[in-house]
C-alpha cells in the first residue's frame, strides 16, 4: 500500500491527506506519516486529525497519547479536537485514568470536552472496577442526552437511586430520553418491579414504544415468576421468553421451564441453556441430555454453559461416569484450546463432589493444576476448583486432604473456607475448625452462614459456648433470614448436646 501511495506520486500534505482518509487504517495512516516526514514535509492539523480518528477506530491509546502530544505543540488551535480524539480512544481501551487526566487538562486549559469523548469516558468508568463509575458523573460538558445516558449507564448497576436522579435531572434540563436511556434504567431494576412497571407506564406517556428488551428487563425485575409469565403476554418475543425461561430456572420450576420452552417453534441456545439448568437443580439428568440432544437437532451449537448444566445434573442423578463423559467430549470439542474455561473444570469437580466421588474429584483437581502451571492468568482461577474439591472431601470428611488443597492456594476466597471449616467440625477438630475462622476475619471476609455455621457447631463441640453465642450475634448482625439463624443455633445445640451425652443441651438464643 505504501508502495502504491509513492506511485500516486504524493508530493504534498493534501494528497497524503486524502490517501490517509481513504485508507483509515492505523498501522498504514502512521507509516503515511512516517513516509510525509522523511520528504521533509510537515503534516497539518488535518494529517494529524485523521491519524487520531485511526487511533480511536484501532483503540490504540498509547499511539493516541503521542500524537496527541505531537499536534499540541504544533497546532495549539486544535488542542481540544486532538484531546478530545486521545482521551476517547483512552477511554475505549479501558485506560480510563489516563483519559481522566486529559479531561482534567481540559479544565487548566479552559476547553470544552466534546461530548462524544465524555461519553466514552463515562461507559469507560462504568466498566470499570471499583469507584471509578462516580466519575462518570463529574463531566460538565453541552449537555447530551447520550452523554446522560451513559452516565446512568455508570452508576445503575451500583447506586441505582442516583441513576434515577439523572433520568430526573435530564427532564429538568429539558432533555429528552430515549428509549435507549429507559432500557439502561431498566437493566438495573432487577430487585424493583414496581419501579420497572412505573418506567414502562412513563415510556408509554412519552410516546416511546417499549420494545422487546423493555419487556424482557421487566420480566426479569423481581424473579417473581408468575408475573414473568403473565408480563409475557405483552410481548411473546424470543428474548422475552428467554427472559422468563431465566426466572423458572431461578425458581426451580423446571416443568414450566420445559412447557414455555417447547411452547413455540422458535428457540435459542439461551433458551435452552435455561431450560438445561432449570433441569439440573432437581437433578433430572436424563432431561438435561435430551434437551442437549435437541438442541443439537436444531444445529444449536452447544457452549460451556450447556455442558456445565449438565454435567451439574448428572452429578446430582448420581451418574458421575456420564459427568466424566460430558467434560471429555467437551475437551474434545475445545481440542483446539485445550486449557477449558476454569467453570467446565469447577462444574465436573462439584458433579464428583454431589456424586460423593471425592477420589474422582482430587484426580481432577490434581490434573487442572497440572495443566494450568505456568500460566498465571487461569491459575487466578484455581480457587474455583479448588473449592468444589474442598467440597467433595468435606463431604467425605477427609479434612486433612482439604487442608492440603487449602495450602496450595495463593488467595483463597470465602467459599475456600466454608468446606475446610465445615470438613474440620464435622470430623470433631474443632480447635482447627475455629482457627480457620479466625484466619477468614483476618481477611476481612464477610460473615455467612455458610462460614459461621460449621463454627458454630464447632464451638459448641469444643463447649466453647459464649464463643457460640458470640459468633450467632454476628451472623445476627449481618441480617440473614430467622430462620436461617434458628437452624445454625439449632445445630449448634445439637452437636454440643451430643459431645455431652443425652439431657446436656446449652440453648443459644438469638438477640
Amino acid at each position: 500500500m505504501l508502495w502504491e501511495a509513492k506511485q500516486r506520486r504524493l508530493t504534498d500534505v493534501r494528497s497524503y491527506n486524502e490517501t490517509m482518509n481513504c485508507i483509515k487504517s492505523l498501522g498504514l495512516c502512521m507509516l503515511l506519516l512516517q513516509s510525509l516526514r522523511s520528504e521533509l514535509l510537515e503534516p497539518s492539523d488535518v494529517t494529524m486529525g485523521t491519524c487520531l480518528k485511526a487511533c480511536v477506530v484501532a483503540v490504540a491509546w498509547r499511539d493516541a497519547l503521542e500524537l496527541q502530544e505531537q499536534s499540541r505543540a504544533t497546532f495549539p488551535a486544535a488542542n481540544l479536537i486532538s484531546s478530545s480524539a486521545a482521551a476517547k480512544a483512552c477511554a475505549d481501551a479501558t485506560a480510563w485514568k489516563v483519559a481522566l487526566q486529559l479531561f482534567a487538562s481540559f479544565r487548566t486549559q479552559r476547553l470544552e470536552a466534546s461530548a462524544r469523548s465524555a461519553t466514552s469516558l463515562a461507559r469507560g468508568c462504568g466498566a470499570a472496577e471499583g469507584g471509578a463509575w462516580r466519575w462518570a458523573l463529574e463531566f460538565e460538558v453541552e449537555k447530551d442526552v447520550i452523554l446522560s445516558s451513559a452516565q446512568i449507564g455508570a452508576c445503575a448497576p451500583r447506586v441505582w437511586h442516583l441513576a434515577h436522579w439523572r433520568l430526573e435531572q435530564m427532564k429538568k434540563h429539558e432533555l429528552q430520553p430515549t428509549l435507549m436511556t429507559y432500557n439502561i434504567v431498566l437493566t438495573n431494576t432487577d430487585k424493583y418491579w414496581k419501579a420497572s412497571m412505573e418506567f414502562i407506564a412513563e415510556l408509554q406517556s412519552l410516546s416511546l414504544q417499549p420494545d422487546a428488551y423493555s419487556w424482557s428487563h421487566t420480566i426479569h425485575a423481581g424473579a417473581q415468576w408468575q408475573r414473568s409469565l403473565w408480563l409475557l403476554g405483552h410481548c411473546n418475543t424470543l428474548i422475552c421468553r428467554n427472559a422468563a425461561l431465566s426466572v423458572l430456572e431461578k425458581a426451580d420450576r423446571w416443568q414450566r421451564a420445559l412447557f414455555l420452552l417447547h411452547s413455540e417453534d422458535e428457540k435459542d441456545l439461551t433458551g435452552f441453556n435455561a431450560a438445561i439448568s432449570a433441569c439440573q437443580k432437581r437433578g433430572e439428568w436424563q432431561l438435561a441430555l435430551s434437551l442437549m440432544a435437541e438442541a443439537w437437532d436444531a444445529e444449536l451449537q452447544l457452549d460451556e454453559i450447556s455442558y456445565n448444566a449438565a454435567m451439574a445434573a448428572c452429578g446430582k442423578g448420581q451418574e458421575w461416569q456420564m459427568a466424566l463423559e460430558l467434560f471429555q467430549e467437551l475437551r474434545q470439542l475445545r481440542r483446539f484450546q485445550p486449557l477449558v474455561d476454569p467453570y467446565s473444570w469447577g462444574s465436573i469437580v462439584a458433579a464428583m463432589a454431589w456424586a460423593t466421588e471425592w477420589q474422582q474429584a482430587l484426580v481432577l483437581w490434581t490434573q487442572s493444576t497440572a495443566e494450568w502451571r505456568g500460566d498465571v492468568q487461569r491459575a487466578k482461577e484455581g480457587p474455583v476448583i479448588a473449592n468444589a474439591c474442598m467440597s467433595a472431601l468435606e463431604k467425605a470428611s477427609q479434612w486433612q486432604r482439604a487442608l492440603q488443597i487449602f495450602s496450595a492456594l495463593r488467595k483463597p476466597t470465602l467459599q475456600s473456607f466454608g468446606p475446610l471449616v465445615s470438613s474440620c467440625a464435622k470430623a470433631r477438630e474443632w480447635r482447627q475448625a475455629l482457627e480457620f475462622l479466625s484466619l477468614s476475619r483476618l481477611r476481612r471476609f464477610a460473615p455467612s452462614l455458610e462460614l459461621y455455621g460449621p463454627a458454630l457447631s464447632a464451638a459448641a463441640i469444643g463447649r466453647a459456648w459464649r464463643l457460640a453465642q458470640r459468633l450467632l450475634t454476628e451472623l445476627q448482625q449481618q441480617r440473614l433470614g430467622v430462620a436461617a439463624l434458628n437452624d445454625a443455633a439449632m445445630a449448634a445445640e445439637l452437636a454440643m448436646g451430643a459431645s455431652r451425652g443425652p439431657g446436656t443441651m446449652v440453648p443459644l438464643t438469638l438477640g
